[in-house]
């Protein structure tokens, strides 16, 4: 089963639409009932877990770096998750697409691994409710 960004995008709003209070409710019963969503998106990632090397220049100097990866994208994706829950906000974790193809792995396993890989990353909806003793 195949999403569009369209539709996908048009749940969301609906979702978070269906979360706001109705005027109607009388002010003596009403609650401040704030929702905050933190949301952290990937994209493009076209079965490249590895780190991919580079360099640049900075001062007329060449500097070699390493970027990405799974384990960076994973370390990140838990920081996130982590600060939403000592915030105690809901935390959204989206992948926007093209996740397969692309490098051996995909080729390899037949997308085993990247459906091993991306399922360890979470890419679910997280939310931490407090509770009252209303």
């Amino acid at each position: 089963m195949t999403f569009s960004k369209p539709l996908v995008a048009l749940s969301v709003t609906l979702a978070l639409a269906g979360c706001t209070q109705t005027a109607n409710q009388s002010e003596s019963n009403q609650q401040d009932h704030t929702f905050t969503l933190t949301v952290a998106h990937i994209n493009d990632t076209h079965s490249n877990f590895d780190p991919v090397k580079s360099s640049f220049k900075a001062d007329e100097k060449l500097v070699y770096n390493e970027f990405g990866g799974f384990p960076r994208l994973q370390t990140m994706a838990e920081e996130y998750k982590q600060a939403a829950k000592q915030q105690d906000n809901s935390f959204l974790f989206l992948h926007g697409g093209d996740a397969w193809q692309g490098s051996a792995y995909f080729k390899l396993n037949e997308g085993a691994m990247n459906a091993e890989l991306l399922s360890k990353m979470s890419l679910e909806l997280w939310h931490w409710a407090t509770t009252s003793s209303t």
